[in-house]
Protein backbone atom coordinates (compact mmCIF):
# COMPACT_ATOMS: atom_id res chain seq x y z
CA UNK A 1 0.00 0.00 0.00
CA UNK A 2 1.27 3.37 -0.72
CA UNK A 3 -0.86 6.29 0.42
CA UNK A 4 -3.02 5.86 3.86
CA UNK A 5 -4.96 3.02 5.52
CA UNK A 6 -7.82 4.56 6.50
CA UNK A 7 -8.97 7.96 4.69
CA UNK A 8 -11.80 10.09 5.75
CA UNK A 9 -12.92 12.49 2.65
CA UNK A 10 -14.47 15.91 2.61
CA UNK A 11 -17.28 15.52 2.63
CA UNK A 12 -17.68 12.54 4.87
CA UNK A 13 -18.91 13.79 8.46
CA UNK A 14 -19.62 12.06 11.86
CA UNK A 15 -17.57 9.32 10.99
CA UNK A 16 -16.45 6.91 14.43
CA UNK A 17 -13.23 4.59 14.05
CA UNK A 18 -13.33 2.45 17.31
CA UNK A 19 -10.72 -0.52 18.11
CA UNK A 20 -8.74 -1.00 15.08
CA UNK A 21 -5.06 -1.67 15.25
CA UNK A 22 -3.75 0.99 12.33
CA UNK A 23 -0.39 -0.25 11.32
CA UNK A 24 1.81 0.42 7.99
CA UNK A 25 2.89 -2.15 5.81
CA UNK A 26 5.39 0.20 5.03
CA UNK A 27 6.45 3.33 7.61
CA UNK A 28 8.32 4.92 4.91
CA UNK A 29 5.16 5.07 2.16
CA UNK A 30 1.78 4.81 4.06
CA UNK A 31 0.22 6.93 6.95
CA UNK A 32 -2.12 5.86 9.38
CA UNK A 33 -5.26 7.85 8.96
CA UNK A 34 -6.35 11.12 7.09
CA UNK A 35 -9.52 12.86 8.58
CA UNK A 36 -10.20 16.08 5.31
CA UNK A 37 -14.00 16.34 6.64
CA UNK A 38 -15.51 17.17 9.67
CA UNK A 39 -16.98 16.78 13.07
CA UNK A 40 -15.47 12.96 13.01
CA UNK A 41 -14.04 11.06 16.43
CA UNK A 42 -11.42 8.61 16.37
CA UNK A 43 -11.44 6.95 19.26
CA UNK A 44 -13.27 6.82 23.16
CA UNK A 45 -12.57 5.09 26.31
CA UNK A 46 -13.37 1.78 25.58
CA UNK A 47 -13.06 1.95 22.11
CA UNK A 48 -9.27 2.76 21.94
CA UNK A 49 -7.18 2.51 18.37
CA UNK A 50 -3.69 1.56 18.09
CA UNK A 51 -2.30 3.92 15.67
CA UNK A 52 1.52 2.41 15.04
CA UNK A 53 4.40 2.47 12.26
CA UNK A 54 3.33 4.71 9.39
CA UNK A 55 4.43 7.96 8.42
CA UNK A 56 2.64 9.80 10.09
CA UNK A 57 0.20 8.15 12.19
CA UNK A 58 -3.12 10.78 12.14
CA UNK A 59 -3.03 13.34 9.82
CA UNK A 60 -5.78 16.14 10.22
CA UNK A 61 -6.64 18.85 7.57
CA UNK A 62 -11.01 19.08 8.35
CA UNK A 63 -12.41 21.01 11.43
CA UNK A 64 -13.83 19.68 14.72
CA UNK A 65 -12.40 16.34 14.67
CA UNK A 66 -11.88 14.62 17.91
CA UNK A 67 -8.97 12.25 18.73
CA UNK A 68 -9.29 10.57 22.01
CA UNK A 69 -7.51 7.01 24.20
CA UNK A 70 -5.88 5.76 20.89
CA UNK A 71 -2.32 4.32 21.60
CA UNK A 72 -0.07 6.27 18.81
CA UNK A 73 3.16 4.89 18.64
CA UNK A 74 2.56 2.74 20.98
CA UNK A 75 0.56 -0.15 21.93
CA UNK A 76 -1.66 -1.28 25.06
CA UNK A 77 1.99 -2.56 26.75
CA UNK A 78 3.97 0.57 26.06
CA UNK A 79 6.42 -1.04 23.41
CA UNK A 80 7.85 1.26 21.22
CA UNK A 81 6.69 0.79 17.71
CA UNK A 82 6.51 4.46 16.37
CA UNK A 83 5.20 5.95 13.72
CA UNK A 84 8.50 7.38 11.07
CA UNK A 85 7.18 10.98 11.31
CA UNK A 86 5.00 12.85 13.47
CA UNK A 87 2.42 11.35 15.65
CA UNK A 88 -0.48 13.23 14.97
CA UNK A 89 0.24 16.36 12.06
CA UNK A 90 -2.81 19.23 11.69
CA UNK A 91 -2.39 20.91 8.84
CA UNK A 92 -4.27 22.60 5.88
CA UNK A 93 -6.28 25.20 7.54
CA UNK A 94 -7.75 22.57 10.23
CA UNK A 95 -9.47 24.52 13.03
CA UNK A 96 -10.80 23.93 15.85
CA UNK A 97 -10.18 19.57 16.36
CA UNK A 98 -9.21 18.20 19.44
CA UNK A 99 -6.58 15.55 20.65
CA UNK A 100 -7.33 14.38 24.06
CA UNK A 101 -9.19 15.40 26.70
CA UNK A 102 -9.46 16.62 30.35
CA UNK A 103 -11.67 13.73 31.63
CA UNK A 104 -9.96 10.31 32.81
CA UNK A 105 -9.20 7.86 29.58
CA UNK A 106 -9.50 10.59 27.00
CA UNK A 107 -5.83 11.29 26.51
CA UNK A 108 -4.19 9.93 23.97
CA UNK A 109 -0.57 8.02 24.56
CA UNK A 110 1.42 9.16 22.03
CA UNK A 111 5.01 7.97 22.34
CA UNK A 112 8.05 7.10 20.35
CA UNK A 113 7.41 9.28 17.36
CA UNK A 114 9.53 10.29 14.78
CA UNK A 115 12.67 9.45 13.46
CA UNK A 116 14.63 13.04 13.25
CA UNK A 117 14.63 15.89 15.41
CA UNK A 118 12.21 17.69 13.20
CA UNK A 119 9.66 14.92 14.08
CA UNK A 120 7.00 15.91 16.40
CA UNK A 121 4.34 14.07 18.74
CA UNK A 122 1.57 16.04 17.75
CA UNK A 123 2.68 19.08 14.83
CA UNK A 124 0.51 22.29 14.03
CA UNK A 125 1.49 23.29 10.63
CA UNK A 126 0.19 26.73 9.02
CA UNK A 127 -1.19 30.16 9.61
CA UNK A 128 -4.63 29.17 8.54
CA UNK A 129 -4.83 26.14 11.22
CA UNK A 130 -5.84 27.95 14.44
CA UNK A 131 -7.87 27.15 17.13
CA UNK A 132 -6.86 23.19 17.85
CA UNK A 133 -6.42 21.90 21.19
CA UNK A 134 -3.58 19.35 22.50
CA UNK A 135 -4.63 18.77 25.99
CA UNK A 136 -4.39 15.96 28.28
CA UNK A 137 -2.40 13.25 26.63
CA UNK A 138 0.60 11.05 27.76
CA UNK A 139 3.44 12.44 25.65
CA UNK A 140 7.04 10.99 26.04
CA UNK A 141 9.93 9.73 23.67
CA UNK A 142 8.77 11.33 20.43
CA UNK A 143 12.28 12.72 18.61
CA UNK A 144 11.22 16.54 18.32
CA UNK A 145 9.06 18.39 20.61
CA UNK A 146 5.62 17.08 22.12
CA UNK A 147 3.83 19.79 20.83
CA UNK A 148 4.87 22.01 17.84
CA UNK A 149 4.08 25.10 16.18
CA UNK A 150 5.31 25.69 13.35
CA UNK A 151 5.90 28.79 11.68
CA UNK A 152 8.24 30.74 8.71
CA UNK A 153 7.65 33.98 10.89
CA UNK A 154 5.94 34.85 14.14
CA UNK A 155 2.98 36.38 12.31
CA UNK A 156 2.41 33.45 10.34
CA UNK A 157 2.22 30.52 12.65
CA UNK A 158 -0.12 27.87 13.38
CA UNK A 159 -2.43 28.64 16.52
CA UNK A 160 -2.11 32.16 15.91
CA UNK A 161 1.41 31.68 17.41
CA UNK A 162 0.32 31.22 21.34
CA UNK A 163 3.38 32.51 23.80
CA UNK A 164 4.31 29.07 25.51
CA UNK A 165 3.55 29.89 29.44
CA UNK A 166 6.78 30.17 31.62
CA UNK A 167 6.92 28.46 34.87
CA UNK A 168 8.42 30.80 37.74
CA UNK A 169 8.68 28.75 40.51
CA UNK A 170 7.86 24.91 41.81
CA UNK A 171 8.43 24.89 45.28
CA UNK A 172 7.13 21.21 47.62
CA UNK A 173 3.73 22.82 47.18
CA UNK A 174 2.61 24.54 43.98
CA UNK A 175 4.06 25.81 40.54
CA UNK A 176 3.61 29.71 39.93
CA UNK A 177 4.46 30.80 36.27
CA UNK A 178 3.08 33.67 33.83
CA UNK A 179 1.72 33.95 30.48
CA UNK A 180 1.73 36.77 27.96
CA UNK A 181 0.59 40.09 27.79
CA UNK A 182 -3.17 40.11 26.38
CA UNK A 183 -4.37 36.29 27.34
CA UNK A 184 -7.60 36.38 28.41
CA UNK A 185 -8.14 35.71 32.75
CA UNK A 186 -9.39 32.29 33.01
CA UNK A 187 -7.47 30.43 30.20
CA UNK A 188 -6.81 26.77 30.63
CA UNK A 189 -3.08 25.51 32.15
CA UNK A 190 -2.75 22.08 31.51
CA UNK A 191 -0.05 20.62 33.96
CA UNK A 192 1.91 17.33 33.43
CA UNK A 193 4.25 15.92 35.05
CA UNK A 194 7.61 13.54 33.85
CA UNK A 195 10.16 11.36 35.74
CA UNK A 196 11.33 9.95 32.19
CA UNK A 197 14.52 10.16 31.12
CA UNK A 198 13.50 9.35 27.77
CA UNK A 199 12.24 12.90 28.00
CA UNK A 200 11.91 14.99 30.72
CA UNK A 201 9.73 17.57 29.18
CA UNK A 202 7.24 16.15 27.42
CA UNK A 203 4.66 15.79 29.96
CA UNK A 204 4.40 11.76 30.47
CA UNK A 205 1.84 12.08 32.82
CA UNK A 206 -1.73 14.27 32.86
CA UNK A 207 -1.90 15.95 36.18
CA UNK A 208 -5.17 18.50 35.85
CA UNK A 209 -5.74 22.17 34.75
CA UNK A 210 -5.82 25.40 36.76
CA UNK A 211 -6.58 29.08 34.73
CA UNK A 212 -4.96 32.26 34.35
CA UNK A 213 -5.58 35.13 36.70
CA UNK A 214 -6.01 39.00 35.39
CA UNK A 215 -2.55 39.26 35.92
CA UNK A 216 -1.33 36.71 33.98
CA UNK A 217 -0.27 34.50 36.61
CA UNK A 218 -1.41 31.20 37.33
CA UNK A 219 -0.38 28.67 40.07
CA UNK A 220 -1.15 24.63 40.53
CA UNK A 221 -0.91 23.07 43.36
CA UNK A 222 0.78 19.62 43.51
CA UNK A 223 -0.12 18.39 46.99
CA UNK A 224 3.66 17.19 47.84
CA UNK A 225 5.69 18.21 45.04
CA UNK A 226 7.64 15.16 43.81
CA UNK A 227 11.18 15.25 41.97
CA UNK A 228 11.11 15.44 38.26
CA UNK A 229 9.92 17.79 35.53
CA UNK A 230 6.82 20.26 35.07
CA UNK A 231 5.38 21.11 31.58
CA UNK A 232 2.49 23.46 31.30
CA UNK A 233 0.19 24.46 28.40
CA UNK A 234 -1.92 27.42 27.56
CA UNK A 235 -5.29 27.01 26.04
CA UNK A 236 -7.71 29.59 24.97
CA UNK A 237 -10.68 30.05 22.70
CA UNK A 238 -9.32 32.16 20.12
CA UNK A 239 -5.88 30.18 19.75
CA UNK A 240 -6.16 27.11 20.99
CA UNK A 241 -3.23 24.99 22.47
CA UNK A 242 0.81 26.39 22.93
CA UNK A 243 3.95 24.52 22.59
CA UNK A 244 4.81 22.97 26.30
CA UNK A 245 6.96 25.17 28.98
CA UNK A 246 8.81 23.28 31.12
CA UNK A 247 11.21 23.37 34.33
CA UNK A 248 12.39 20.74 37.32
CA UNK A 249 11.85 20.16 40.86
CA UNK A 250 14.08 18.46 43.29
CA UNK A 251 13.34 18.25 46.92
CA UNK A 252 16.75 17.24 48.77
CA UNK A 253 15.75 15.34 51.96
CA UNK A 254 19.22 13.60 52.88
CA UNK A 255 22.59 14.62 53.76
CA UNK A 256 24.24 12.09 52.22
CA UNK A 257 26.73 12.57 49.66
CA UNK A 258 24.51 10.25 47.03
CA UNK A 259 21.72 8.80 46.57
CA UNK A 260 17.98 8.87 46.29
CA UNK A 261 17.32 12.00 47.91
CA UNK A 262 20.60 13.75 47.36
CA UNK A 263 21.61 17.83 46.21
CA UNK A 264 24.49 14.72 43.64
CA UNK A 265 20.97 13.19 42.37
CA UNK A 266 19.18 16.98 42.37
CA UNK A 267 22.59 18.55 40.01
CA UNK A 268 22.43 15.76 37.81
CA UNK A 269 18.82 15.66 36.90
CA UNK A 270 19.22 19.53 36.25
CA UNK A 271 21.92 18.59 33.78
CA UNK A 272 19.53 15.80 32.25
CA UNK A 273 17.64 18.27 31.41
CA UNK A 274 19.44 21.36 30.15
CA UNK A 275 17.66 23.95 28.72
CA UNK A 276 14.61 24.06 31.48
CA UNK A 277 15.78 25.04 35.40
CA UNK A 278 15.34 22.84 38.02
CA UNK A 279 14.32 24.22 41.56
CA UNK A 280 16.10 22.50 44.55
CA UNK A 281 14.66 22.63 47.40
CA UNK A 282 16.17 21.32 50.71
CA UNK A 283 13.61 19.62 52.98
CA UNK A 284 15.63 17.98 55.52
CA UNK A 285 14.45 16.69 59.38
CA UNK A 286 15.75 18.12 62.84
CA UNK A 287 16.13 21.52 63.46
CA UNK A 288 19.65 22.04 61.90
CA UNK A 289 22.64 23.14 61.48
CA UNK A 290 22.33 21.03 58.65
CA UNK A 291 25.69 19.67 56.75
CA UNK A 292 26.34 18.06 53.38
CA UNK A 293 29.82 16.22 53.18
CA UNK A 294 31.07 15.56 50.45
CA UNK A 295 33.50 12.50 48.94
CA UNK A 296 33.64 13.45 45.64
CA UNK A 297 33.20 17.12 43.89
CA UNK A 298 29.54 17.70 42.79
CA UNK A 299 29.05 17.09 38.69
CA UNK A 300 30.19 20.15 36.33
CA UNK A 301 27.67 21.41 35.79
CA UNK A 302 25.82 22.76 32.57
CA UNK A 303 22.42 23.65 33.37
CA UNK A 304 19.83 26.43 34.74
CA UNK A 305 19.61 25.95 38.36
CA UNK A 306 18.02 27.56 41.68
CA UNK A 307 19.95 26.83 44.77
CA UNK A 308 18.29 28.18 48.08
CA UNK A 309 18.99 27.34 51.63
CA UNK A 310 15.99 29.61 52.72
CA UNK A 311 13.73 26.85 51.70
CA UNK A 312 14.74 24.99 54.28
CA UNK A 313 12.20 25.35 57.18
CA UNK A 314 13.86 26.36 60.37
CA UNK A 315 16.30 28.53 57.80
CA UNK A 316 17.80 31.11 60.17
CA UNK A 317 20.95 31.99 59.35
CA UNK A 318 21.99 34.94 62.36
CA UNK A 319 21.26 31.82 64.37
CA UNK A 320 23.75 29.96 62.93
CA UNK A 321 20.56 27.41 61.39
CA UNK A 322 21.53 26.84 57.39
CA UNK A 323 22.62 24.14 54.82
CA UNK A 324 26.36 24.05 54.71
CA UNK A 325 28.32 21.92 51.72
CA UNK A 326 31.46 21.03 53.50
CA UNK A 327 33.88 19.26 50.68
CA UNK A 328 36.14 17.64 53.88
CA UNK A 329 39.30 18.97 51.69
CA UNK A 330 38.86 16.42 49.51
CA UNK A 331 37.51 18.12 46.73
CA UNK A 332 39.32 20.86 44.19
CA UNK A 333 36.13 22.64 43.70
CA UNK A 334 32.66 21.69 45.65
CA UNK A 335 29.92 23.68 43.04
CA UNK A 336 31.95 23.58 39.67
CA UNK A 337 29.38 25.41 36.50
CA UNK A 338 30.89 24.58 33.17
CA UNK A 339 28.63 26.50 30.19
CA UNK A 340 28.45 24.86 26.73
CA UNK A 341 25.89 26.59 25.35
CA UNK A 342 25.58 30.21 26.87
CA UNK A 343 22.23 30.16 27.83
CA UNK A 344 22.23 28.84 31.63
CA UNK A 345 21.13 31.02 34.41
CA UNK A 346 22.66 30.13 37.88
CA UNK A 347 20.82 30.81 41.00
CA UNK A 348 22.79 30.13 44.68
CA UNK A 349 21.96 31.74 47.70
CA UNK A 350 21.74 31.26 51.59
CA UNK A 351 24.36 27.87 51.37
CA UNK A 352 27.56 27.52 53.23
CA UNK A 353 30.66 26.19 51.26
CA UNK A 354 33.66 25.24 53.12
CA UNK A 355 36.40 22.73 52.50
CA UNK A 356 37.43 23.02 49.24
CA UNK A 357 41.26 22.35 48.03
CA UNK A 358 41.01 25.07 45.76
CA UNK A 359 37.94 27.27 45.02
CA UNK A 360 34.28 26.78 46.67
CA UNK A 361 32.44 27.90 43.52
CA UNK A 362 34.48 27.90 39.87
CA UNK A 363 33.14 28.94 36.51
CA UNK A 364 34.55 27.97 33.19
CA UNK A 365 33.51 28.01 29.47
CA UNK A 366 33.92 24.28 27.29
CA UNK A 367 31.10 25.76 24.54
CA UNK A 368 29.89 28.11 22.75
CA UNK A 369 29.01 31.06 24.97
CA UNK A 370 29.60 31.81 28.85
CA UNK A 371 27.16 31.47 30.89
CA UNK A 372 24.44 34.07 30.77
CA UNK A 373 23.47 34.94 34.68
CA UNK A 374 25.20 33.78 37.59
CA UNK A 375 23.85 35.01 41.09
CA UNK A 376 25.52 34.12 44.12
CA UNK A 377 23.59 36.22 46.93
CA UNK A 378 23.94 35.55 50.57
CA UNK A 379 26.50 32.58 50.81
CA UNK A 380 29.03 31.58 53.81
CA UNK A 381 32.20 31.08 52.12
CA UNK A 382 35.43 29.96 54.01
CA UNK A 383 37.93 27.37 54.58
CA UNK A 384 38.88 27.30 51.29
CA UNK A 385 42.02 27.05 49.17
CA UNK A 386 45.55 25.86 49.85
CA UNK A 387 47.68 28.25 48.13
CA UNK A 388 48.29 32.04 46.86
CA UNK A 389 46.60 31.59 43.18
CA UNK A 390 43.70 29.99 44.98
CA UNK A 391 40.33 32.19 45.14
CA UNK A 392 37.27 31.03 47.18
CA UNK A 393 34.69 32.04 44.25
CA UNK A 394 36.21 31.99 40.72
CA UNK A 395 34.12 33.57 37.84
CA UNK A 396 35.50 32.34 34.57
CA UNK A 397 33.04 33.80 32.04
CA UNK A 398 29.16 35.20 32.53
CA UNK A 399 27.39 37.65 30.53
CA UNK A 400 25.42 39.26 33.77
CA UNK A 401 27.33 38.77 37.39
CA UNK A 402 26.04 39.31 40.90
CA UNK A 403 27.81 38.19 43.57
CA UNK A 404 26.11 40.50 46.67
CA UNK A 405 26.05 40.06 50.18
CA UNK A 406 28.22 37.12 50.37
CA UNK A 407 30.36 36.25 54.00
CA UNK A 408 34.38 35.28 52.52
CA UNK A 409 36.22 34.25 55.11
CA UNK A 410 34.06 35.10 57.92
CA UNK A 411 31.17 32.89 60.35
CA UNK A 412 27.53 34.09 59.98
CA UNK A 413 27.97 36.80 62.21
CA UNK A 414 30.07 38.64 59.85
CA UNK A 415 33.07 39.24 62.79
CA UNK A 416 34.40 35.70 63.37
CA UNK A 417 36.95 33.97 61.43
CA UNK A 418 36.45 30.75 62.01
CA UNK A 419 36.43 30.11 58.13
CA UNK A 420 39.48 31.54 56.54
CA UNK A 421 40.43 31.67 53.25
CA UNK A 422 43.94 30.65 51.13
CA UNK A 423 44.47 32.86 48.12
CA UNK A 424 42.00 35.11 46.73
CA UNK A 425 37.85 36.04 48.02
CA UNK A 426 36.78 36.73 44.15
CA UNK A 427 38.30 36.33 40.78
CA UNK A 428 36.42 37.49 37.91
CA UNK A 429 37.74 36.83 34.46
CA UNK A 430 35.98 38.04 31.74
CA UNK A 431 32.22 39.37 31.70
CA UNK A 432 29.75 41.61 30.22
CA UNK A 433 27.64 43.56 33.02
Amino acid sequence: MNGVAFRIGVSALNVEIYGFKIQGFSNSLNDGLLIEGNNNTVGKVGGENVIVQNNTGIIISGNNNIIQSNYIGTDFAGNDLGNLDHGVLITGGGQDNQVGGETAGEGNYIHYNGNLASDDGVRINGSSTIKNRVIGNSMTCNSGLAVNLVFSVPANTANNGIATPLITEITNAKISGLVGEGVVSGSDIHVYFSSDACDYSQGLTYLGKTTTQPDGSFSYNTGTTQNGAFSVTLTTTEDGTSQMGAAAYYGVNITEDSGDGSLRNALELSNSIDGQNTYIDFNFSGAGPWTIELSTQLPDMHSSFVLDGATQTGFDLAGGKYVTIDGKNAVNTILPIISNTGADSIHVSNIGFTGALNSCIGTSNTGTGSTQVLDFRNNIIGLTGNAGIDEAINIGQAELLMVEDNYIGFDHTGTGTSRPIVGSGIYVGDWVD
